[in-house]
């Protein structure tokens, strides 16, 4: 390969080949260097003099050696086949590798069977600001002054080792450093100011690891930190004052642990704080007052713990909360009040939970609350005027609660209410005027219950409404008049009902709509002009009915319609002129019926392709 490139050349690829090794003069006269990518081949330290190497590329920044054989000198790997993790007959690379490369600024050397780093190994890159060696088979500990000499570094990553111990000096040096990662090795043990050199460090991970217990003066040092995540250890136990030297934390994650209480103190240093994640953990309990002195934080993640119950006093001094998830508990009781103090919240997720009512005053305090998520509850009943105070509330989830009717008054006070799921329930009745008030609401979903019929005013004043969702019912009869106050409807699914027939007047009042699901019903009938005000209709789902028959003038008024299915009917025959009035029809999907070559073949029957086509 020697002398196959030019002078100028600032960048090179060669990623994915299968080198083995580098001869010393194989970049000979690329000064200009700056960017060298050797991802993905096969080359081995003792097959590389990188010393010389670097001497070659005087102006090299990036240098990528990630998924190589990088070993130790004199050590040639077994290529090709599969090598233990408890192997260790390889020695540390020596000082002289990694040296006289003074422009250096990121070197990738994750994925490289390293088992050990040496002193002073990365002495000679001074200008060196990351440095990446995950999973490079490192073992139980880093020896002191391993990292010395890297002034300028900005970013360390040793995640997906094997390193057991943090030591007292490890990062000796590094003044700099911004980010440091420690995910997804062994770790039991941090020695007593094993970061206190680290005073820039602002993200710290050491998730994945196996911490039992945070002590107090684990964290020393770390007083510009603003990221730390714990997720994915064995938590137990949080000491006090704990995070006292971190007062800029504004991340921390907790999730995935053992913890089982939250305590008055636990976090109460950590005033600048904004997102707390304790999802995953065991906590059944947590004090009052446990979360004062946590002014800034806005978003609280509490699912799948074990908590009973919630009561006043438990989220006190958290009036900047926006977000509160708290799904996939145990929650039977919220008591009166326990909002109380959440004047900011935005979102509060309570679903998958055991909550039996919804009573009156259990939301009080929540007036900026936008969306609230209560499904998944068991047998959940909803009291009278339970969400008077949520007036800014504009989405509800009610989905999976077994309620069994829409009572009057029940969804009193969300006159902001944009969007009501209601799937999933065993809803036979709704009763007059329940929705009435409702003026802002744009989506309707009571898929899957059991109402029987649509009437008369059932969506009385819900001008607004744009989807209109009911499949899955047992839905047999729609009155006259039944969506007629829907004048921005788009979208109507009545898929999987037990429709017979379709008639005029049926859909009178949907001007805008432009979507009809009747898949799987029972139709066998549809009179003329069931579609006439059905002028900006698109899309029409007639596919699994019982129609015989589609005749001249049962699409009359439908002058938008693009795609017609009615496949899986027992159709036998088209009408002479059947499509006249679409001549925007684009898709007709007519398989899976028993029409011959008489009844589907014939002058006029698809007239309003021929007529489109002429235009």
């Amino acid at each position: 390969m020697e002398h196959l490139f030019i002078s100028l050349l600032s960048f090179l690829d060669l990623n994915f080949n299968k080198l083995t090794s580098l001869g010393e003069k194989t970049f000979a006269g690329l000064s200009s260097l700056y960017t060298l990518q050797l991802c993905c081949n096969m080359i081995a330290t003792d097959a590389a003099d990188f010393h010389f190497m670097f001497a070659e590329l005087p102006v090299l920044s990036v240098l990528d050696l990630q998924k190589n054989a990088v070993t130790a000198q004199g050590q040639t790997p077994n290529m090709g086949k599969t090598k233990s993790r408890n192997e260790s007959d390889v020695t540390p690379i020596k000082r002289k590798y990694f040296i006289n490369a003074p422009n250096l600024q990121i070197l990738i050397l994750n994925f490289n069977p390293l088992n050990s780093l040496g002193n002073g190994i990365f002495a000679g890159f001074k200008q060196l600001r990351q440095l990446f060696l995950r999973d490079i088979n490192v073992t139980s500990t880093i020896n002191h002054g391993v990292f010395e000499g890297l002034p300028h570094l900005f970013s360390l990553d040793l995640s997906k080792n094997r390193l057991i111990s943090l030591r007292q000096g490890l990062f000796v040096g590094l003044k700099e450093l911004k980010n440091l990662w420690l995910w997804k090795n062994e770790i039991k043990t941090i020695g007593k100011d094993c970061f206190v050199d680290l005073n820039s460090l602002a993200l710290l991970n050491l998730g994945a690891n196996r911490l039992v217990a945070l002590t107090q003066d684990m964290f020393t040092g770390l007083q510009n930190l603003e990221k730390l995540i714990l997720f994915l250890n064995s938590i137990k136990t949080i000491k006090d004052a704990v995070f006292a030297s971190m007062p800029l934390l504004t991340l921390l994650q907790l999730e995935g642990n053992r913890l089982t209480s939250v305590r008055q103190g636990m976090f109460e240093e950590l005033t600048k704080l904004e997102q707390l994640f304790l999802f995953s953990n065991n906590i059944s309990t947590i004090d009052n007052n446990s979360f004062c002195g946590l002014s800034q934080l806005v978003a609280l993640d509490l699912p799948r713990n074990r908590l009973t119950f919630l009561r006043l006093g438990m989220f006190a001094g958290l009036t900047r909360l926006n977000h509160l998830y708290l799904w996939n508990n145990t929650i039977k009781i919220v008591g009166k009040n326990s909002f109380l103090d959440l004047s900011s919240l935005t979102l509060l997720d309570l679903g998958i939970n055991k909550l039996t009512a919804v009573t009156e005053g259990m939301f009080t305090g929540l007036l900026k609350l936008e969306k609230l998520v209560l499904a998944h509850n068991k047998e959940c009943r909803i009291e009278t005027h339970a969400f008077i105070d949520l007036t800014s509330l504009t989405w509800i989830g009610l989905d999976n609660i077994k309620l069994t009717s829409l009572e009057q008054d029940m969804l009193a006070g969300l006159e902001s209410l944009k969007a009501l799921l209601l799937w999933k329930n065993t809803i036979s009745k709704i009763e007059r005027n329940t929705l009435v008030h409702l003026h802002s609401l744009t989506t309707l979903d009571i898929g899957i219950n059991n109402l029987t019929s649509l009437k008369k005013g059932m969506f009385a004043r819900l001008q607004k409404l744009q989807e209109l969702i009911l499949p899955e019912n047992m839905m047999s009869t729609i009155e006259d008049g039944s969506f007629h106050n829907l004048s921005s409807l788009i979208l109507l699914r009545l898929e999987n009902n037990m429709l017979t027939s379709l008639r005029q007047g049926m859909f009178s009042g949907l001007q805008k709509l432009e979507t009809l699901m009747l898949f799987n019903n029972k139709i066998s009938r549809i009179e003329m002009n069931t579609f006439l005000d059905l002028n900006n209709l698109v899309l029409l789902d007639l596919n699994i009915n019982k129609l015989t028959f589609l005749l001249c003038k049962m699409f009359l008024g439908l002058k938008k319609l693009q795609r017609l299915i009615v496949y899986h009917n027992n159709i036998v025959r088209v009408d002479h002129n059947t499509f006249r009035d679409s001549p925007k029809l684009l898709q007709l999907e007519i398989n899976y019926n028993t029409l011959n070559s008489e009844t589907a073949v014939g002058p006029g029957q698809y007239q309003c392709f021929h007529a489109q086509r002429k235009n």
